[in-house]
Order: C-alpha cells, then sequence, then structure tokens
C-alpha cells in the first residue's frame, strides 16, 4: 500500500530506567545496534530514552523493546515520531484464540497489556468466546510478536492460536520445548543463551528465565530438534536437561 511502501525507515524512542553510568549506554547502543533491522541508534543517560531508526519490515518497536528489557532494563515506548497514521486500509483485523481466561481480570489484563502495545489500534476481548478481536498495523507489529507479549504476561497462563496458521505450523512442523538450565547467575548469563541459540537454524524464539532456571525455545523440527538445542547451552558450560 502507498503509504507503508513510502515509509522506508521509522523511528520510536523508549524510555529506559535503570542506567547508571555511560557504560550501560555503550552496552545498550552495541547490542541493540547489531539486531537486523536497526539503522541506527542513540542513547541518552541524562534524558533516560533511546532513540532507534529502524526497517518496520524487519523489526518492530515492541521487540525493540523486549530486548532492552531483556538486558535488566526497564524499557517502556514512547511515541512514534515521523510516521503516518496508516488509512483504514492499512489495518490488518484479526481474531485470536486465548485459552486460559477465567474472569474479568484476564480480560482487563489482555486489553490494558495490548493497548498500550505500539501498532495496536483497538483490542476487543470476548471471556465467553475465549477470544481477542485486534486491530493493528502491520508495519509496526507482527502476529507473532503478540502472541509472544500474550503468552508472557503473568503468571504465563494463556495460550494464544492464530486462525489460518495452523496449516502452516503443522507443515513446519514447529515445536516447544523447554529445557532445565543450571549455573547461571546473572542477566549476562541469560543474554549469552539467548544470543546463541537465537541465532542457531531452525530456531523461531526463545526466553530463558534467570529465576526458575529454564529456557523455552521454539523450533522447526525440520531443521532441528531439542537435544541439539540442549547440547549447544550445554556446550556454553552451563548444566542443561529436556524437562519431559
Amino acid at each position: 500500500k502507498r503509504n507503508q511502501l513510502e515509509v522506508k525507515e521509522s523511528e520510536v524512542k523508549i524510555r529506559v530506567l535503570g542506567m547508571t553510568c555511560q557504560s550501560c549506554v555503550r552496552s545498550i547502543e552495541e547490542r541493540i545496534g547489531r539486531l537486523e533491522g536497526v539503522v541506527g541508534i542513540r542513547v541518552s543517560l541524562s534524558d533516560k530514552e533511546a532513540s532507534l531508526r529502524f526497517n518496520p519490515a524487519k523489526i518492530t518497536p515492541e521487540v525493540l523493546r523486549k530486548h532492552i528489557e531483556d538486558m535488566g532494563f526497564d524499557a517502556s515506548l514512547l511515541a512514534v515520531p515521523s510516521q503516518p497514521q496508516p488509512s483504514v486500509a492499512d489495518w490488518s483485523e484479526v481474531t485470536l484464540g486465548v485459552e486460559g481466561m477465567h474472569c474479568g481480570s484476564c480480560v482487563k489484563n489482555i486489553t490494558e497489556t495490548l493497548s498500550g502495545v505500539v501498532g495496536v489500534n483497538s483490542v476487543f476481548v470476548s471471556l465467553e468466546k475465549g477470544s481477542v478481536d485486534l486491530r493493528f498495523d502491520p508495519s509496526l507489529l507482527t502476529l507473532e510478536t503478540v502472541k509472544g507479549i500474550l503468552e508472557e504476561i503473568p503468571p504465563g497462563n494463556f495460550r494464544v492460536s492464530i486462525p489460518g496458521w495452523k496449516s502452516r505450523l503443522n507443515s513446519a512442523r514447529i515445536q516447544t520445548v523447554t529445557i532445565r538450565i543450571e549455573g547461571m547467575t546473572c542477566k549476562s548469563c541469560v543474554q549469552a543463551i539467548e544470543g546463541m541459540v537465537s541465532q542457531r537454524a531452525g530456531v523461531c524464539a526463545i526466553k530463558v528465565y534467570l529465576q526458575e532456571k529454564k529456557g523455552i525455545v521454539t523450533f522447526d523440527s525440520s531443521v532441528t530438534c531439542a537435544e541439539e538445542l540442549r547440547a549447544a547451552i550445554e556446550d556454553m558450560g552451563f548444566e542443561a536437561r529436556l524437562d519431559k
């Protein structure tokens, strides 16, 4: 569409709390600057924010925010400047199936969480139908990102399905495995494992939890397998075992 084709590059500002020195600034700039789709980044310690230029076809503001948060900082999205609002024709609409909702608090939690995500235009949650009707800008947000955001809402009981993707996921033989990891001592361990595993062929997503001593990996079983992923983590010097 015309609007999307004209926007080769987008900008976003992210509020970053928890930085104490220029070392924090350099750490964020170096790590985030290496992500595919990031064109430029400038972090201000005094303003407590990061200004980023990025390719919206390759990465979204929410993914950038999560990467900074995964480094141990509190990160929240600010306004996305110099980007035209999409026309009505540019919005995409989807109904997601959500298992695990059981009360009004679940509905409120999901609604508030998604409403705060850049790229979301409207959210309607139905407890009775177990569904979420979402209107969003696909140039800023992907359905995989939305799915990940919902499934990470504490305490992590929601399971999200995207209608029309079932056959594609089955054909790709997408699987998820939980790997128990011993030996992690800090956020650097988490970042090292996530960084290494995410670069392996066939890995779709990984999230490592320091306190729970585990990693959850989504992968294409036609390319790799759970045992290979476990062995890769163990080769880094950690004790790793598959969760039965």
